[in-house]
């Protein structure tokens, strides 16, 4: 499998030990698989394993990945310009949560689960964002797909 890649950000007050090198990685062709046939998935998640491990399946099913980004901040830049149609969103990123990110996202009609270890804590959710998917850490990769489709469709 080829891979674009376009970096940004820094590392952040030069801590490396916490630093995910943010950047948009859009997978040439599906790999063995195709079941999300090309759609453009936005990944904010702050753990460098994890995210990684994520962006290695959803390019393997035939996603484009956008991230993953570590932050709010860092998530808007990665997504300017680009057409989103569904979003993964980890709810603690550096910098607090990604609950405003993730209103916006669904203001904009752009489908999202969260996927967090918080995933049982309804109560630590804005009202707005209670109805939303939310998938406990660790997510089987086979609950991940299944909930990615039902968002795509």
């Amino acid at each position: 499998m080829n891979f674009s890649i376009r970096q940004y950000g820094e590392i952040p007050n030069g801590d490396v030990g916490n630093f995910w090198p943010s950047a948009t990685l859009m997978a040439m062709g599906g790999g063995e698989h195709s079941a999300l046939n090309g759609a453009t998935i936005l990944l904010v998640e702050d753990d460098f394993f994890i995210g990684l491990e994520y962006v290695e399946l959803l390019t393997g099913w035939g996603a484009t990945v956008i991230g993953p980004a570590i932050s709010d901040s860092e998530a808007r830049k990665l997504m300017a310009g680009a057409e989103i149609d569904a979003a993964l969103l980890d709810v603690s990123i550096q910098g607090g949560n990604s609950f405003a990110l993730a209103q916006d996202l669904s203001d904009a009609h752009i489908p999202l689960a969260f996927v967090t270890a918080f995933a049982s804590d309804a109560a630590m959710f804005p009202a707005g964002l209670q109805s939303l998917t939310r998938l406990g850490k660790p997510v089987h990769e086979t609950q991940l797909l299944s909930v990615l489709k039902s968002l795509l469709n």
